[in-house]
């Protein structure tokens, strides 16, 4: 099932011309690990004959990719040196403790995998974080129960 949707995707991102991280992002979307599986990455290859050594050098570069399952909703803590000048460490492990797991780690109910990000890009808005998608900003210890709640499924 999974393999003809990729393939699907790969059609459409061969008429589109988007860029190739487009349809990497799309392909991980598929999967509700978050991650890119081998053989997704290998149909990849094989279809638009890009070598796979190629494609892994891509996804290990950038952090959005994961060559390993994750959690649900991927957190991520901007580790910056502005962000470093807040509160990063005490938000990491008030994190930690809420989630019962460190940096780089997933929950047991694979609902959250808690990333350290270099750099969001928003440093004059310290401390920064993201959930998915979405961009907390001047964020605090005391906040994390609210942001979580939005994530957490009853």
């Amino acid at each position: 099932m999974r393999n003809e949707e990729i393939k699907q995707l790969i059609e459409d991102y061969k008429k589109t011309g988007e860029p190739l991280l487009t349809l990497l992002h799309q392909v991980q979307d598929l999967y509700p690990e978050n991650y890119l599986p081998a053989e997704a990455l290998k149909l990849v290859s094989n279809e638009l004959k890009i070598p796979i050594s190629s494609l892994y050098s891509t996804v290990s570069f950038y952090s959005m990719f994961s060559l390993k399952p994750r959690g649900k909703h991927i957190i991520r803590v901007c580790s910056s040196p502005p962000c470093k000048l807040e509160e990063y460490d005490s938000l990491v492990e008030a994190l930690g403790e809420k989630l019962h797991i460190g940096v780089g780690e997933t929950t047991k109910d694979k609902q959250f995998t808690l990333e350290e990000q270099s750099c969001l890009g928003l440093c004059s808005l310290a401390l920064v974080m993201m959930v998915d998608d979405d961009i907390y900003k001047n964020v605090n210890v005391a906040q994390l129960p609210e942001i979580l709640d939005t994530y957490t499924e009853e």
